[in-house]
């Protein structure tokens, strides 16, 4: 178990971070995000934002994504962007699940007459686009993103550049699409592209309204995010992790009730860190110039239980679940939040089985041909009874 610069488990820090962030918990959330940057994990930080934004908030904070494409997704990207973005994060009440909803639900809603303006009278537009256009516009997203899946990706952002070409905030979504093409830069890595175009998707969803809550621009006043230099690491751990954050994605939500991580911390076996890499001592005298610097006031095997307990505990399964964790209970944990862009969610079929430990999923494109009649618009007819 890798500790971080206070001595927290980094998985946990990791697991805090998302989870406070969602909650706007704007302390914790810049607190949990200043461990990991001190502890060296800079690049990470930046990783669980971006999937803490995107599974969380998403649609309904595209602003954030704005601000990380200069900041974050730059190669000049500083600890205050990391720390701004974290804080920036945090502010938004607003949680979404619209993304985790579409992409584990099937069964697209028919569209109606209404249409974009730029198409009327355009006659360049196919009728699988004209119904992509029109489920965009009716905030429709289980059908637009049906639809998307048709098509090679290359058209999907063809089209959804093109209908957002009208929106006042054209620029803005521009700056968007290209981040979320290249989310390597925010994320570290390339693993599912199609979970990313279904974000885009939905993006366009928005109704205006929705757009100018979405990019609106927050506050950069952040809140205090390290202890102050003086501080001991028994003095600075400021915060408890929470153990409701801990479910699947920890080796502690991974235990059981009788099983404890605090026999790690007594040991504090500190390979692993970038942080403490850089701290390693070799001779008796530089272990004792090392104790005396970083813990003045005892190791972690003589803090109160309390203490060593605001990161450290007992694992958190009933023991009949030692052998997994799955994916119906943490989607239910974490990922039942209204999902505003997703129309009659009461057929939703969440993913079964374990939980992989990501939540990526790889949803295939569909091959088998449109039936006509379903792009055909649905009108509604008031009936008279006799």
């Amino acid at each position: 178990m890798t500790l971080t610069r206070h001595l927290y488990a980094v998985d946990e820090v990791h697991a805090a971070l998302t989870y406070c962030s969602q909650r706007s918990d704007c302390s914790e959330t810049v607190f949990w995000c200043r461990e990991l940057i001190d502890s060296g994990y800079g690049a990470e930080a930046i990783s669980t934002l971006f999937s803490a934004w995107m599974w969380h908030r998403g649609p309904f904070d595209l602003q954030w994504l704005v601000c990380a494409a200069s900041t974050l997704a730059s190669d000049a990207v500083t600890e205050e962007d990391i720390l701004v973005s974290a804080h920036h994060l945090s502010q938004r009440c607003m949680r979404d699940h619209s993304l985790w909803t579409v992409l584990t639900s099937s069964a697209p809603d028919r569209v109606t007459p209404r249409t974009p303006p730029f198409c009327v009278g355009y006659t360049g537009i196919s009728d699988e686009e004209l119904f992509f256009f029109r489920a965009l516009y009716q905030g429709r997203a289980h059908s637009a993103w049906w639809m998307a899946r048709h098509w090679e990706p290359s058209h999907v952002w063809a089209c959804l550049d093109q209908y957002v070409e009208s929106s006042t905030y054209a620029a803005d979504y521009r700056v968007c699409f290209h981040v979320l093409q290249h989310y390597e830069s925010l994320l570290g890595y390339r693993v599912e592209d199609s979970v990313i175009l279904c974000l885009a998707v939905l993006s366009a969803c928005l109704s205006p309204a929705q757009q100018e809550k979405s990019f609106c621009v927050l506050s950069d006043h952040m809140v205090a995010a390290a202890p102050a230099q003086e501080q001991s690491i028994r003095t600075a751990r400021r915060y408890t992790i929470p153990s409701a954050c801990l479910y699947g994605d920890t080796a502690r939500g991974r235990m059981t009730w009788s099983q404890s991580t605090v026999s790690s911390l007594r040991d504090m076996d500190l390979r692993g860190c970038p942080f403490w890499e850089e701290h390693r001592w070799t001779t008796e005298d530089e272990r004792e110039a090392f104790y005396d610097r970083f813990f003045p006031d005892d190791p972690p095997d003589e803090w109160t239980l309390a203490e060593q307990q605001r990161s450290h505990g007992d694992g958190i399964l009933a023991p009949g679940d030692v052998t997994r964790c799955t994916m119906e209970k943490y989607a239910r944990l974490f990922l039942s939040q209204p999902s505003r862009l997703a129309w009659s969610q009461d057929g939703k079929e969440h993913m079964t089985g374990p939980y992989p430990g990501t939540l990526w999923v790889s949803v295939p494109r569909l091959h088998e041909p449109v039936d006509p009649a379903f792009l055909v618009p649905v009108v509604r007819r008031l009936r008279v009874p006799p």
